[in-house]
């Protein structure tokens, strides 16, 4: 699990994340869908779709899959 999070913290210092970002790309990087992350973090699906479009455009990915393939080999 240590490597799980050295690897979002990372992320988060390399993307500029929010602590809020770093938390909907965590989950998204373990498959959660938007409705999933959303209820995981109570909040709502357009507020994590808000996040996950703030993730693409700072980690410079055009889709979920890229950003997701991105966060577990590059970072």
């Amino acid at each position: 699990m240590e490597c799980k999070h050295a690897r979002l913290l990372t992320a988060v210092r390399r993307w500029v994340l929010t602590p809020r970002q770093g938390e909907v790309l965590g989950l998204l990087a373990h498959g959660l869908s938007n409705r999933a992350i959303a209820a995981a973090l109570s909040c709502s699906q357009n507020t994590v779709e808000l996040h996950v479009s703030a993730l693409l455009r700072k980690a410079h990915c055009q889709s979920r899959a890229a950003l997701v393939a991105r966060y577990w080999t590059d970072v």
